[in-house]
């Protein structure tokens, strides 16, 4: 045999060999899988009655592969829709449109009505006219003017806020009503409102009122919580409500007073504890006077005024006041001066008082004739 036949039967042989070997290997474990770098999807999406299910793949890898749920579908049968018997008909609403409120600053005029009064709330303040026909009485209400011929209730002065001083014109024509910041005017006969008065800024815990002529109004209000000084004198143009005048004093007392004809009148300075005389209507000072007075009172002869001290003088004593000279002396009653603090004015006599005590002034001679 020659040398190349042999070799092609060496290679035969060889061959055949390698691949028995490859047969065994494959029927005894097989080949190892070849690795894979496909991702493993995070979770399966839900199947929905309509459409089959299908995975969502995120593109991240997972370390923690979530478990595959199967939802259910239950099927809810619908509600039967509710039926109304034969011979009952629905009620048919009508729409509600909302009310206006009866109560605001818009609507009250128009929608409320006075249907009555019941009270007449608590009396603040009073005043006579000066012939007597009328009694003026100050409530938190406004102030009602009863006929003294009959006692009757002729009308109601509404204010709007809490009245606490009442005041006549000399006449009796007019009424005045002050409050702790306000002041109006009305006409007795009618009851129309005239005027209001251009207010401060202050409010007053107590007031004072005076009507003077020449449509003259003057207020002392007491200032709530004040130190010194502890009150205000305002005086008025009835006709305009305009001030023309402001001045204070230390006491809680009414400063303000018009001479019998009209001419003078006494008010408190603007500078401290003094007190001036004016000449009317000009509003000249003709006088002032270093001291600070509590009330004040002029005498019949419009030539002396008289006096008390302020209440934080030690001694309260009444003083006759010479306005032509300036100088003043203690009013007497049976050789003892009389120690008042608040005097007022009725017709001819005046009426000084304290707390436990009454004395009645002759404003003709200036004397006391008793005391109550």
């Amino acid at each position: 045999m020659s040398e190349v036949s042999m070799g092609k039967r060496h290679l035969t042989v060889l061959f055949l060999l390698v691949l028995f070997t490859v047969a065994g290997c494959a029927s005894a474990g097989g080949l190892p899988a070849p690795l894979s770098f496909t991702e493993t999807p995070r979770a399966t999406a839900l199947p929905s009655p309509s459409s089959p299910s299908m995975p969502i793949e995120i593109g991240t890898p997972a370390t923690h592969p979530l478990a595959t749920e199967t939802a259910t579908v239950v099927s809810v049968p619908a509600s039967p829709s509710p039926t109304i018997p034969p011979g009952i008909a629905p009620v048919q609403v009508e729409q509600v449109l909302p009310f206006p409120l009866a109560l605001n600053e818009h609507n009250v005029a128009l929608q409320m009505q006075l249907l009555a009064r019941i009270g007449r709330g608590q009396v603040t303040a009073v005043a006579w006219s000066p012939v007597g026909d009328y009694l003026a009485v100050a409530t938190g209400r406004g102030v009602y003017l009863f006929a003294t011929d009959t006692w009757s209730e002729t009308r109601l002065l509404e204010s709007g806020w809490l009245p606490k001083a009442l005041a006549f014109t000399p006449d009796g024509s007019m009424l005045a009503a002050a409050g702790e910041r306000y002041a109006s005017v009305w006409k007795v006969s009618t009851g129309a409102k005239l005027q209001d008065m251009e207010p401060g800024k202050e409010r007053y815990a107590s007031v004072a009122l005076t009507f003077g002529p020449r449509n003259l109004l003057g207020r002392t209000g007491y200032l709530a919580g004040a130190g010194d000084p502890q009150a205000k004198s305002t005086l008025w143009n009835v006709e305009t409500g305009e001030i023309l005048k402001t001045g204070y004093l230390f006491a809680t007392r009414n400063g303000v007073a018009f001479s019998p004809d009209g001419q003078l009148m006494v008010f408190p300075s603007s500078e401290p504890w003094k007190t001036e005389i004016l000449s009317l209507p000009d509003l000249d000072v003709l006088m002032t006077e270093p001291r600070s007075v509590g009330d004040v009172l002029f005498a019949l002869n419009g030539g002396t005024v008289l006096q008390t001290q302020p209440l934080v003088m030690e001694d309260a004593l009444l003083v006759a006041w010479d306005i032509s000279t300036g100088d003043t002396s203690p009013v007497l009653f049976q050789g003892n001066r009389v120690p008042c603090w608040f005097l007022k004015a009725a017709g001819a006599y005046g009426i000084c008082y304290r707390g436990d005590a009454v004395w009645v002034l002759n404003l003709q001679d200036l004397t006391v004739e008793t005391e109550v």
